[in-house]
């Protein structure tokens, strides 16, 4: 029983080299050239290379004596440990959950794995119309229940629970929504 799709070898070629030459073009080019860029003194957005910097390290030397990349990096740090506590703690209940019903389990585990087909871009939308400040759907309800008085600004840096800035819950809230039925 041998295969006569690797005896012919014209059908894997017709497949594999527009693949191929689109990694090349989308994948590996933007990457090389963006390593290249960083070694390059550009003053701005859009603006031509003036060429390599003086000392070919200059843009990183630059970046790590920014005192911002260190709240950056907390800042990171952080989403990520929220993000992963929280997607696995809530997936841990819901699995508890779902696993202890006996009518509808099926049902669901779809509705739970369902935001993982939503697109970034869909998703980021929501969230922002959940968050707006001015008529945003979580200040509505919360005005509405009387819990606060005037809305929350969910961008800014007030702690949200006295714990956690504002705008960590906006960024990790969605992630954790979409990802939870996953785990």
């Amino acid at each position: 029983m041998s295969s006569t799709l690797y005896k012919r070898k014209t059908p894997l070629i017709v497949f594999l080299v527009p693949a191929f030459i689109f990694l090349l073009l989308f994948l590996y080019y933007p990457f090389v050239q963006n390593i290249i860029n960083s070694f390059s003194d550009i003053t701005g957005l859009g603006a031509p290379s003036a060429g390599l910097n003086s000392p070919w390290y200059a843009n990183y030397a630059a970046l790590f004596t920014d005192p911002k990349l260190r709240t950056a990096l907390f800042n990171t740090i952080i989403l990520t440990i929220c993000t992963v506590v929280f997607q696995v703690g809530v997936a841990l209940i819901l699995a508890l959950l779902v696993d202890s019903i006996r009518v509808g389990a099926q049902l669901f585990r779809t509705l739970y794995f369902f935001p993982i087909v939503i697109s970034a871009t869909a998703l980021g939308l929501m969230f922002n119309l959940i968050f707006l400040y001015n008529g945003g759907m979580l200040n509505q309800l919360l005005e509405n229940a009387g819990l606060i008085a005037k809305s929350i600004d969910w961008k800014d840096d007030g702690l949200f629970f006295g714990v956690l800035p504002h705008f960590l819950v906006t960024m990790f809230t969605p992630v954790m929504w979409q990802y939870v039925g996953f785990y």
